[in-house]
């Protein structure tokens, strides 16, 4: 899924996880090759909030939030992305329950089923 994802996406990992941390979990699970950048908050608190720290992103990379989907399992990935204009995407195989789904623009009950949901949201 994430092999199919970034032969057509510039993928980026958006984590409430410190991004010291974040980035050595995914280099030791070889996760990180798949993301064209990872971020995370700093180890002071600076970004925490997740829509700041997707405005971070945003502005990092100089683009649109109409041009990205964030694909998250809990209600903070879908309420911060509609704070900054972007698509959401809840994947059911997270640690999120219905209702959080519901806060975002689409469902995805399985990875398979990502790609095609990812392009719906972005087309």
């Amino acid at each position: 899924m994430l092999k199919a994802l970034a032969s057509r996406y510039r993928l980026c990992l958006a984590t409430a996880k410190p991004h010291a941390y974040a980035r050595r979990i995914t280099a030791h699970f070889g996760l990180n090759r798949h993301f064209f950048e990872e971020f995370g908050p700093e180890l002071d608190g600076t970004r925490n909030d997740k829509a700041e720290l997707l405005a971070f992103a945003l502005e990092t990379l100089s683009l649109a939030p109409s041009d990205c989907v964030m694909v998250g399992d809990r209600q903070h990935d879908f309420t911060a992305a509609e704070r900054v204009g972007m698509p959401s995407l809840a994947v059911t195989w997270g640690y999120g329950s219905p209702e959080e789904y519901a806060h975002a623009q689409a469902v995805c009950a399985t990875p398979g089923e990502l790609p095609v949901r990812v392009a719906a949201l972005l087309d």
